[in-house]
């Protein structure tokens, strides 16, 4: 019997452009490693279909445009009082406007990948 690794368990992750391409398949390996995955994006349908492609319970979907930084604060605020506070994130959308303003990056404290 193989031994299953989750380096992951108990962790938040969150994915911006979790609703296709690689930011989907991204959140599909961070669920396999035990994650608990806050998947953003701003297509409502596309995400709920990845959500429901993966385990149940182990991701939540948030319709969100990260250039919108009200939005983005209180997707994080949800974020944090629905899963806990994020320790990993990873932009695939909007990271090049993300860089130029940091404020724009999902909820503090998230470490993020580059």
């Amino acid at each position: 019997m193989p031994v299953v690794r989750r380096p992951l368990a108990g962790r938040v992750a969150v994915v911006t452009g979790a609703a296709r391409g690689l930011g989907a398949a991204l959140a599909e390996v961070l669920v396999e490693r035990g994650a608990r995955v806050a998947l953003l994006g701003r297509e409502e349908r596309t995400l709920a279909r990845v959500r429901d492609a993966l385990p149940e319970g182990t991701s939540v979907c948030w319709q969100a445009d990260v250039t919108d930084d009200r939005g983005m604060h209180r997707v994080g605020a949800e974020i944090r009082a629905r899963l806990g506070p994020p320790r990993w994130s990873s932009r695939t959308r909007g990271w090049r406007r993300a860089v130029r303003s940091p404020s724009r990056i999902p909820p503090s404290g998230a470490a993020s990948s580059r």
